[in-house]
């Protein structure tokens, strides 16, 4: 930094260098002051080494050490755009890598100004550190898109009619775009939890992913395989090849799905543990509080969603049972109807015939005839007790 000299003009193009200095080295914001005339930066603030980490005494020496430390992917952002008016100032926003690999977001608002002999030109830059601003702004964009998420994926899954439908739009969730694979596990006895057995209800396979997982079913046979399910927390056990919660059958099963990390998230609905979602990613996972809430949210919508549609695929099954019942008591009814009209015919026939006036039958054809009409009584007689059992097994009797 160069101090002004009694003795000799002063390097600094003010009024006073002195007051300027002492206003500058003061402020927590960085100042440089460049000669475009000699093309030098001839000041700068003390707070330059606060912020970048540099010597101001090589920035002094070297110029080139802002541009160096610029990040990569913004360094020609910066070197193209300067102030070219002096009516105009320029703003810019960029990142900085400091000494340490530390990374800094800089906010540098830049302008032109001439000496009094309106000959020599220069520009002035003042720079802060704007990197905690920036982690909020980025932390609230972020916040409101996850709120935009749960609501896009809410209202879809809300409106699938299928578990795979369902499958498909919670692994869009951002946390989830990694994973390779995923699969909705259902107990079979919900109040008894895993250990009564598990329903693979359907699975998902990233489009990257074509590698064939031969063993996934056998995988959910296992019973410790189970035992890794919790009820009340999400479980994520990651390093396949070393993590000391999986048995060797278990790690043998998920090293030939390629899996480096599992991750078991509970699907609970009015405090019932139904099944597990489990999710597989090929490198390591790790979720934040904040991740894991957001997709607690999802993965809850989802829950709901696939018991109602357990409900209404129970609810169908059911009507079709009855639809069924109704049709084989139907078609029971009509044949029941056709086999009381032929005892009953033959009893009206012989009936008839006995009664005649115009012929005169023997005794032992008289025997014969009742006989007949005694058999088909009784035949009548077993379809109505029939009849009556079936009016007893439609009532609920």
């Amino acid at each position: 930094m160069i101090a002004p000299d009694p003795n000799k003009k002063t390097d600094i193009p003010i009024l006073n260098a002195e007051l300027f200095k002492q206003v500058a080295d003061k402020i927590e914001q960085v100042v440089w002051l460049r000669d475009l005339t000699a093309d030098k930066i001839i000041y700068v603030s003390p707070a330059f080494e606060t912020i970048w980490g540099h010597p101001c005494e090589s920035l002094l020496k070297d110029q080139a050490t802002l541009i160096q430390s610029v990040h990569p992917e913004d360094r020609v952002i910066v070197m193209s755009a300067r102030p070219d008016d002096i009516s105009k100032p320029l703003d810019q926003t960029y990142r900085i890598i400091r000494p340490d690999s530390s990374q800094r977001w800089i906010s540098v608002h830049s302008f032109l100004i001439r000496d009094e002999s309106r000959h020599s030109l220069y520009q002035v830059s003042i720079a802060q550190d704007i990197t905690s601003q920036n982690q909020v702004d980025r932390a609230l964009r972020k916040s409101l898109d996850r709120s935009r998420e749960q609501f896009t994926l809410s209202r879809r899954m809300s409106l699938a009619r299928k578990p795979e439908a369902v499958l498909r739009s919670l692994m869009s969730a951002y946390e989830l775009r990694s994973a390779h694979r995923a699969a909705l596990l259902f107990f079979d006895e919900p109040k008894a939890g895993p250990s009564c057995g598990v329903e693979l209800t359907t699975t998902w396979v990233s489009s990257e992913n074509k590698a064939p997982w031969f063993s996934e079913t056998s995988l959910y046979e296992e019973p410790s395989f189970w035992e890794l399910m919790q009820p009340n927390r999400t479980i994520v056990i990651n390093g396949t090849r070393t993590n000391s919660r999986l048995s060797p059958l278990l790690r043998d099963f998920l090293l030939e799905g390629k899996v480096h990390t599992t991750v078991f998230f509970p699907l609970l609905t009015s405090g019932e543990w139904l099944g597990c979602l489990a999710v597989y990613f090929g490198e390591d996972a790790r979720f934040s509080h904040i991740e894991l809430r957001h997709l607690k949210i999802l993965i809850d919508q989802a829950t709901i969603t696939l018991f109602n549609l357990k409900l209404l695929e129970v609810e169908a099954e059911s009507r079709h049972e009855a639809d069924r019942a109704n049709q084989i008591k139907t078609e029971f009814l009509a044949m029941i109807s056709h086999e009381l009209r032929t005892p009953l015919t033959s009893i009206i026939g012989f009936t008839t015939t006995m009664l005649a006036d115009d012929v005169n039958w023997e005794p032992e054809e008289q025997k014969d005839f009742v006989q007949t009409i005694q058999h088909e009584a009784y035949r009548l007689q077993e379809l109505i007790d029939h009849l009556m059992v079936l009016a007893s097994l439609d009532a609920g009797r």
